[in-house]
């Protein structure tokens, strides 16, 4: 059953998520010996306030679900001028952006505490805040293509590039450096080449998990059919191993986690483990427990 209150929850319940999640996360580190993640500096205790980094996640976890919910909220208007007779909101392009937005804000104020001021892997906030913005902004011309393991990515890509190039043609002339700037940011993420870039595409991946535990907060969860034809080989490859069944029927959000952690691997692209805690304790604080078929991965490591 789905936790439906994102209100910061009493003391037994987040002590039971914090000590979750330094369990699964000690686990989840064994399985990347050679990793580079700022686990000792997760479960520290800070001198100053006696708090560890992990409560800071938790916290940061909350109003990201937060942020995520909003993306499902009717604005008003739908109804009143006959747009919609919907009771709730379905993520747009736009909803997905504001939840990576606020997804890489905390994570970079929680890795930087002087994030706004200073650079960041040698960007400043407003360069990284803006590659965010414009990320996904060619889907306005070509759509959002479901990154399911068989779309074209070069020509994705070549589409991507086109529709930044055209953009950056109405900006003026004293943000030319600027505008650089933000394309070399949109080219790591693309490309995963450097740490930020990898934050970037991060933040991305992260922030298509939240909401489908946003949904399932709802009792509107995002389903497929392990019969439907629109299910890809990565697709069908999680669905054989979801722990929640409803006929042939499976949830997004443990099927994207799948891919997050098996078939897809994105777990090796966190080079903090800062948005890994960040599924795992969404995922707790949603399901009140964590995925079987990942518990198993941890008996054989």
């Amino acid at each position: 059953m789905a936790n439906t209150d994102f209100v910061v929850p009493e003391n037994d319940f987040k002590n039971k998520v914090i000590q979750e999640t330094i369990r699964i996360l000690k686990q989840e580190s064994k399985l990347f010996p050679s990793n580079t993640w700022c686990i000792p500096e997760i479960f520290q205790r800070s001198t100053k306030n006696n708090r560890s980094t992990i409560e800071s996640l938790l916290k940061i976890t909350y109003q990201i679900l937060e942020f995520g919910h909003s993306a499902l909220v009717l604005r008003s208007y739908n109804n009143i001028y006959n747009l919609t007779k919907d009771t709730i909101a379905y993520e747009s392009v736009g909803g997905h952006t504001n939840l990576v937005a606020a997804i890489i804000d905390r994570v970079m104020k929680l890795g930087w505490s002087s994030a706004v001021n200073e650079s960041v892997e040698g960007f400043y906030y407003s360069e990284i805040m803006e590659a965010v913005r414009r990320h996904d902004l060619p889907e306005n011309l070509i759509g959002d293509i479901p990154d399911n393991g068989e779309r074209d990515e070069k020509e994705k890509s070549r589409k991507e590039h086109q529709f930044w190039k055209d953009f950056r043609k109405y900006s003026s002339y004293d943000e030319l450096n600027h505008e650089d700037r933000v394309q070399t940011l949109l080219d790591e993420m693309e490309q995963k080449s450097t740490i930020i870039g990898r934050m970037l595409y991060l933040a991305d991946k992260t922030a298509a998990n939240i909401i489908t535990l946003c949904y399932d907060s709802i009792d509107r969860s995002p389903m497929l059919s392990i019969d439907s034809d629109e299910a890809s080989v990565f697709d069908l490859d999680a669905m054989m191993h979801c722990d929640y069944r409803d006929g042939s029927y499976r949830n997004a959000s443990e099927m994207w986690a799948y891919g997050y952690f098996e078939n897809r691997g994105t777990i090796k692209y966190d080079d903090t483990g800062f948005f890994t805690a960040i599924i795992i304790i969404a995922t707790l604080i949603t399901n009140g427990e964590w995925y079987k078929w990942r518990e198993a991965k941890y008996s054989h490591s």
